[in-house]
């Protein structure tokens, strides 16, 4: 009988040792992650066209969300399907840290594969354009980027500010869909020798065989070398949009960056051109050209980040439509490897093409937490 108990009891352990085995192989496999960031700053911002306050843009002192970077929640997760072969997915979903609202997983959505081939999603995503926007950028195209501000489609700048740009870039921005495309197909390589190279396919959905519109065909191609302190980087996007009686337009963009890291400090430029085409009455036809310069200097524990940058429009016919300049800094000193305090300043001016001028200022000071 003892015989045959510790059997028994032998018997049961292995079982469990097994058992434990195949659920640590399966959560080996399988796996999902619950992360994000929550960026809370007090800040001041001013706004001032023609010398004088507009109503708008001079909120002054205000309790914000995302002057930094946006604050987020999100899912990610993959699957090992064997062979070096993995399951990806990510759902990211926007927060106003002031006020608890959320917008649904309106950052980004998508599902896909990756392997030694490199990667292949589907859904909602970062376009490459706005990659190589990011990536040549000492802020990363946050919140305090003269970069951003100037060549943002409006998202750097006040509802005033956009307008001071003329119809021009006040409507379409010159980049249609600047920094994340819906309803896309990307492609990504993998590194190979420093070289590293993306591509993106939107089809233009929602098409209307009545007066022809579309939700605009979009397809972008990226390119990078990065090699010990160097790196460079090309990139173009082209948008197709159709509009009421079957007019259409096509808005192309393309941009140069570069890096180098000299130790004491990582230099950073970006050159970028654009055009509006078409008979869509919706969107001006026209032309922009801008470059920006900046620098990231280690400042014992912290970082400085510094940038300018210049954008001019051209309207049809060649007459300057706007100009957009801006200077950005921002320091940033780690508490921990999460947790980050931060302090940045944003002052841009637009000039139309009658001369008036549209001044803003943004002061932040913040804290960032990832999770």
């Amino acid at each position: 009988l003892c015989l045959t108990l510790e059997n028994f009891e032998m018997k049961k352990t292995l079982v469990a040792i097994a058992a434990l085995a195949v659920v640590g192989a399966v959560s080996a496999q399988s796996t999902v992650t619950l992360y994000g960031k929550i960026d809370a700053a007090v800040a001041n911002r001013t706004e001032k066209t023609a010398g004088v306050k507009t109503a708008a843009g001079n909120v002054g002192a205000e309790v914000n969300s995302s002057s930094q970077n946006g604050s987020r929640w999100g899912l990610k997760g993959s699957e090992d399907l064997g062979g070096g072969l993995k399951a990806v997915f990510l759902l990211e979903s926007a927060i106003s840290v002031d006020t608890g609202a959320s917008t649904g997983f309106t950052r980004q959505a998508y599902a896909g594969l990756t392997g030694g081939f490199g990667s292949v999603t589907a859904g909602r995503q970062y376009n490459p354009y706005d990659n190589l926007l990011s990536a040549y950028d000492p802020h990363g195209a946050t919140g305090s980027s003269a970069l951003g501000y100037t060549f943002s489609a409006g998202g750097g700048l006040t509802a005033g500010a956009a307008a001071a740009w003329g119809d021009a870039k006040a409507v379409n921005g010159f980049h249609a869909d600047a920094t994340r495309t819906s309803n896309s197909l990307r492609y990504a390589t993998p590194a190979m020798g420093g070289f590293s190279a993306e591509a993106m396919w939107a089809p233009g959905e929602n098409k209307n065989s009545v007066n022809g519109t579309d939700a605009g065909r979009y397809y972008a191609l990226r390119a990078d070398y990065n090699n010990g302190p160097l790196g460079v980087g090309l990139a173009y996007e082209s948008t197709k949009r159709t509009g009421a009686a079957n007019t259409a337009d096509t808005n192309k963009a393309w941009a140069l960056g570069a890096q180098y890291d000299l130790g004491v400090a990582k230099l950073y430029g970006i050159y970028e051109r654009a055009e509006n085409t078409g008979t869509n009455a919706a969107f001006a036809n026209g032309k922009d050209r801008g470059w920006g310069v900046g620098a990231s200097i280690p400042v014992g524990a912290a970082t400085l980040g510094v940038s300018y940058a210049r954008e001019k429009n051209t309207a049809a016919g060649a007459a300057v439509d706007g100009e957009v300049k801006a200077f950005g800094a921002q320091l940033i000193y780690p508490l921990s490897k999460r947790t980050r305090l931060y302090t940045s300043y944003l002052n841009g001016k637009s000039t139309t093409a009658a001369n008036v001028e549209t001044k803003n200022t943004a002061l932040n000071f913040g804290m960032q937490h990832d999770f």
